[in-house]
Parts: structure tokens; C-alpha cells; sequence
């Protein structure tokens, strides 16, 4: 029953008024400056990709310009990441921009970013997506069908939460965010409790998988707003029970199960072994979309549909492009060959999504793949433009036709999350004090002072493999902290104390000292 004295509805009015962000006010911190404090990131090896390092520097040189202290009269309660779009804050930009930035979250914490979107929630949990920077008013009303989403802070909360092991923060950013989720709940959901979105609001502003509808739903169930709610439930359900709230976990359990049944039930096109969006006839298709991969993400696929629907995207007529993955397949109607714009472009945010659901799956052959071939991609045409961009062509090693320069902004995913997640292969567990290293290029390779937790920096590093395959790596640690390295389909579980570790692969032996490991060349390649 509608409040309406309140304007809000009972169940969410509780968690807003636990907001604790509305309350907060601004305390001016130091800003970093690129090159004073460039010698603090995480400094990435790869032996003979000079063009790599240096694009990976330049993407922070870009960065680091747009670390922002807000103006007084916007009421932001923290410093931001400019978008480098215009002068708004999105949503949906800002939450990809942290999980590239959090590599740097000791020198500033981006991840606040958000905290700017949670102290402008409305009384009934709205949140705009779109947030003008000098005045901090939202663009849009929340009526409007491209006012909000998508709905991911939550997801770039917990990829937060996993490197470094903020509780303390989940417990702050709960309220706000289950809020928002029951408001989109509200009056972001059909009747049959599918979501819908427009091309605006979802993010993918000109794509064509869905009729005339960069500004209105059509009234179509969109997929990828579907299975986004169905994360959201996931992982506020997780952060619910480490804050020791068991009742909405369970809740938000329940509603995981519900969508995932429904997407599954009303996206799943079995001759085609793809999920599409819903149109009212409920004839599903006929384009495939990059946004399709959110189920993937969210764990909705059944073990006996995953091949199926994964080999979409290593088949050169949908998504196997010269520069993967596009973001409408190729054989689609209105498909790109310039990328215009999300007629088939290479995006950042949507293959890093693409890449952490093929991780999560088992996928890794597959996600390095991608990773390697968007990474040695963006070189080339950083080396013929000297800049990183809005997005890429998929046909031509190219920047889209439809793309802006200087674009960091969430293309920083590709130089620095992705070359160092899914490329030189180091991933960061802080709650389960855990690195795991997927060790794959021949290469000497590695990364220095990588920080995670509280205040654990490590260093990891490996000689190139021999003529047997055998090979030396190096980590240096200031703390305790387990690895996992994967190497020739095997894992070898080391104990990191501090100080100097040298062992043997494969086998896992423990060497004496560096004399037995060749010493890579550390590249100078700051812009």
C-alpha cells in the first residue's frame, strides 16, 4: 500500500532512512598527481610488448586528470571519477570505472564515486543515473523510462569488497542499495516479473536489438535488465548475510530463484541456444546482443545450455570478430562493420562483463582470448593514434567510427584490469587471503607492488618458459597472504610469507635465491 504522506512505500522508507550517505558531508582529501605519484601503481611486465606498457601508463596519465573534488554547490560528499563523457556523473560508467581504478584505490579511493550516487537518493529509493557535476541535480525525473540503470553498483561494490575486504563499508552501502533494488523492483518490472529498460537506460544507447527503442521499452521484457536484477538479488543477498541481515538475504535468495526460472523460462531460444529479449507476442529474436551475457554473469545458464550458448561467442558469423567481441553479432540486422556506436562496436564495460562470466564458468581458455586479442588490439590503434578510445571498430583494427579520444573513462578496463586480470593472469580473493596467477604467456611477465587488502603489496613475477617448459617466478610479499598458480593444467598451492619466494614450475619446488631465476628487464615505459 502507497504512503503518501511519505511518498514512499513502507518497506522501502526503512532503508532509506538508514542511508546513512545522505547525511554525510564532504572532508577534502588529497588528490593524487599523475607524475608525482606514478611510481605508487602496480607496475605490469610483459617482455617485448613496450607498446602495451606504455598504452597502460597512458591510460592512468588520462585517469588520474579526471580524479575530481566536487564544487560546493553540487552537495557531493565525495571526491569522483569524471565520467569523460560531459560533465554529468553516470551511473552505469561510474561503476565500471571502479573496477579498473580500484588497482589504485590506496592513492584514491574511486570506489566513493558511488557514494555521490547514494547521497541523492530519493525517499522512496530512486536513484538517477545521470547526475549533473557543478549543481548535483539529477537529469531525468523518475517517472522518465530512461531515468535510471543499469543496476550494477551493487556488482561493483562486491568486486570492491573482494579486493580489499571492506565489510565495514558493505554495512554503509547496504541500506542504500536495497532500497534502489526495491524501487526498481517497483516500477521496473512487467506483471510477470520480467524488467524492462530503453536503450538509454540500459546503457546501450542505439542498439538494435529491440525496435525504435532507444527512448521507450516497447513494452518488451529486456534480458539483460532482467538478469541485472537477478545479479543485484544475488549479491545484495551476499552482502546481506555478512552484515548479519538474514531475513532480507533470504528474501533476496527467493527473488534470485524466481528470475532465474523466468529467464530461462520466457529468454531461451533452444533451436537458436541463445537468450534474446521478449517481445509482447513473445516470438523472441531475432538479434543477438552482447547484453545477453549478463545471464551468464548472473548464473542463470543450466550446465546443459552453457556450451551452447558460450560457442556464440567464439563463432566468427555472431561475435568472433577481428576485435572481439561487438556488441550486436555480425549476422544480425543493423549490424556495424564500423562499430557505430552499439551497432556492433568493441566496448570496455561489456567485454570485461563477457570475461568475468567466462572466468566464473571455467572459461578461462576462451576469456584470455578475448582478453589477448581487445589488449594487442587497443595497442595497435594506440600506436597509430597515441590515444585510447571510446570504443573500437570490430572489423577493423580501427577506433569506432562513432568513438571519442582520451577516453578513460571505463576503456581504462582494457590497459589495466583486463591485462592484468585476464592477460598476465593475477586475480585478487582479500576475504579468503588468496592471489591466484593463471600463468600463460611464454613471455617473461608478471606485475610489481600489486596492493590488495588493508595493507598487503606484493610483487609476482616469471622467467620465460624453456625448451622443457620449465620456468622460474618470483614473489616478493610484505605480508602472508596464499597463491594458487595454474600452470599446465596445474595448480600449485604456495604459503606467501614475507620476503623473497623463488620456486620451480612445473613441480613447485622452492628455489634458493634469485641467482636461479633470469632477472626480466623492467620496462621503462611512463608517458
Amino acid at each position: 500500500m502507497y504512503h503518501r504522506d511519505r511518498n514512499v512505500f513502507p518497506e522501502i522508507a526503512p532503508w532509506v532512512r538508514r542511508n546513512e550517505f545522505l547525511h554525510d558531508t564532504y572532508v577534502r582529501s588529497p588528490v593524487p598527481y599523475y607524475y608525482e605519484d606514478r611510481h605508487l601503481l602496480p607496475q605490469p611486465l610483459w617482455r617485448g610488448h613496450d607498446t602495451i606498457i606504455r598504452m597502460y601508463y597512458y591510460a592512468w596519465e588520462v585517469a588520474f586528470a579526471n580524479f575530481i573534488r566536487p564544487n560546493r554547490e553540487s552537495r557531493f560528499i565525495a571526491d569522483f571519477v569524471e565520467t569523460a563523457f560531459n560533465s554529468h556523473l553516470f551511473m552505469w560508467d561510474s561503476a565500471f570505472i571502479t573496477l579498473f581504478c580500484r588497482y589504485v584505490h590506496r592513492l584514491f579511493p574511486a570506489i566513493r564515486t558511488l557514494d555521490n550516487f547514494y547521497a541523492k537518493q530519493h525517499n522512496d529509493g530512486y536513484i538517477c543515473r545521470q547526475i549533473i557535476e557543478v549543481d548535483g541535480t539529477d537529469v531525468y525525473a523518475e517517472n522518465d523510462p530512461d531515468s535510471t540503470g543499469p543496476n550494477i553498483m551493487a556488482w561493483a561494490e562486491w568486486l570492491h569488497y573482494q579486493h580489499y575486504g571492506d565489510k565495514e563499508r558493505l554495512q554503509k552501502i547496504f541500506p542504500p542499495l536495497y532500497a534502489y533494488h526495491l524501487w526498481y523492483r517497483r516500477y521496473r518490472a512487467w506483471p510477470d516479473g520480467t524488467y524492462f529498460a530503453t536503450g538509454w537506460s540500459s546503457g546501450m544507447d542505439n542498439s538494435a536489438r529491440i525496435p525504435d527503442s532507444e527512448h521507450y521499452h516497447q513494452h518488451w521484457s529486456w534480458l539483460d535488465a532482467t538478469a541485472q536484477q537477478a545479479l543485484d538479488a544475488r549479491t545484495l543477498a551476499w552482502i546481506a548475510e555478512l552484515c548479519g541481515q538474514p531475513e532480507e538475504a533470504s528474501s533476496l535468495h527467493a527473488e534470485y530463484e524466481q528470475l532465474h526460472g523466468l529467464v530461462n523460462d520466457k529468454f531461451w531460444d533452444d533451436a537458436e541456444g541463445f537468450y534474446y529479449d521478449r517481445p509482447p507476442s513473445g516470438v523472441l529474436g531475432p538479434n543477438k546482443a552482447i547484453s545477453s551475457y549478463w545471464a551468464l554473469l548472473a548464473d542463470l545458464v543450466p550446465p546443459d545450455r552453457l556450451d551452447r550458448f558460450v560457442s556464440h561467442l567464439d563463432d566468427p558469423r555472431s561475435f568472433k570478430r577481428s576485435h572481439r567481441v561487438p556488441t550486436l553479432a555480425a549476422n544480425a540486422s543493423g549490424y556495424s562493420s564500423g562499430g557505430a556506436y552499439w551497432l556492433g562496436g568493441v566496448w570496455a564495460p561489456t567485454n570485461y562483463m563477457v570475461v568475468r562470466g567466462l572466468c566464473e564458468h571455467g572459461y578461462r581458455d576462451l576469456a584470455h582470448d578475448i582478453s589477448l586479442n581487445h589488449v594487442l588490439n587497443m595497442q595497435q590503434v594506440f600506436r597509430d593514434t597515441q590515444t585510447i578510445w571510446e570504443n573500437y571498430a570490430p572489423d577493423e583494427i580501427r577506433r569506432g567510427n562513432l568513438s571519442r579520444p582520451r577516453f578513460v573513462g571505463w576503456s581504462g578496463l582494457g590497459p589495466v584490469a583486463m591485462l592484468i586480470e585476464n592477460v598476465i593472469g593475477v586475480e585478487v580473493n582479500s576475504p579468503a587471503n588468496m592471489v591466484t596467477w593463471d600463468l600463460r604467456l611464454p613471455e617473461p611477465h608478471g606485475v610489481y607492488q600489486l596492493a590488495f587488502d588493508e595493507d598487503t603489496t606484493t610483487t609476482l613475477r616469471c622467467s620465460a618458459a624453456g625448451a622443457d617448459g620449465r620456468r622460474a617466478i618470483h614473489i616478493r610479499s610484505d605480508s602472508h597472504y596464499r597463491l594458487v598458480v595454474s600452470y599446465q593444467a596445474q595448480n600449485y598451492d604456495f604459503a606467501i610469507t614475507p620476503g623473497d619466494q623463488f620456486y620451480e614450475l612445473p613441480g613447485g619446488h622452492k628455489l634458493r635465491g634469485s641467482n636461479e631465476m633470469p632477472e626480466p628487464k623492467v620496462l621503462s615505459a611512463m608517458v
